[in-house]
């Protein structure tokens, strides 16, 4: 696991000798097809067995492993393996109703129960005292590719990256280096904060002004200590 990127309390965190409970949570987001909807869950890790809130969005559990999900920096993409439970057939059902959930996006979050949202605890309060929805370790993203085998007790489906769904053509966009292609505050750029800088990263408290300059240092203005999720490509040193 690469610390590259981390916010920095989480980074300490996960090098201590006890970072605390780890928990993985699963978004399945299927409205690619007609009558479909955003699913949150969660797999029941450190047997866990009630709802969890994270970033204000109630994950229930529910018995599912995903393997395989390591990228590497040679061979082929990863294809990991969501192996769900299907009791009563009603993952079956599902299935039958949204074409396999061919397309599927399924994002997996981990974030440790340190930082998980006041409204979890007694009281309304974190005992740990560090409530933070931003500590979360970065999103990782697959779709379903296809249904590998189905049964009474569970489903297991293919997942593979964006770039390696069949069909796909690369380059999906324009290699560009220190250029963000991202809309600004729009689906692909999270941001939703405040007035931060115009188009040459000056300050402003305008909200009429506030303008990204598309560059890294305008990403780090308004993600400071954070993964940013800049839509460029440093590393191609060139503009394809």
């Amino acid at each position: 696991m690469s610390l590259a990127g981390l916010p920095v309390t989480l980074s300490a965190d996960i090098q201590s000798l006890n970072p605390g409970a780890l928990l993985v949570l699963y978004v399945l987001d299927f409205t690619n097809v007609s009558g479909g909807s955003i699913d949150y869950f969660h797999a029941c890790t450190n047997e866990l067995k009630s709802s969890v809130v994270w970033q204000g969005n109630i994950y229930t559990p529910y018995p599912v492993k995903i393997e395989g999900m390591a990228f590497t920096t040679q061979g082929a993409m990863p294809r990991p393996k969501a192996m769900i439970a299907n009791p009563g057939g009603v993952v079956s059902a599902l299935l039958r109703q949204y074409n396999d959930l061919r397309g599927a996006k399924v994002t997996c979050k981990k974030v440790l129960a340190k930082y998980l949202d006041n409204i979890n605890f007694t009281g309304g309060v974190n005992p740990s005292g560090v409530a933070n929805p931003a500590a979360g370790f970065e999103d990782e993203i697959y779709y379903v590719e296809r249904k590998e085998t189905e049964d009474n007790e569970v489903v297991v489906l293919e997942l593979c990256a964006s770039a390696d769904m069949e069909g796909t053509e690369v380059p999906l966009r324009f290699i560009q280096g220190n250029i963000c292609g991202f809309i600004y505050r729009g689906g692909e750029c999270p941001y939703s904060g405040g007035a931060v800088a115009i188009w040459d990263d000056t300050a402003t408290s305008n909200i009429n002004l506030d303008v990204c300059g598309k560059r890294i240092s305008s990403c780090k203005l308004r993600f400071p200590n954070q993964t940013l999720p800049f839509g460029g490509f440093p590393g191609s040193g060139r503009i394809q």
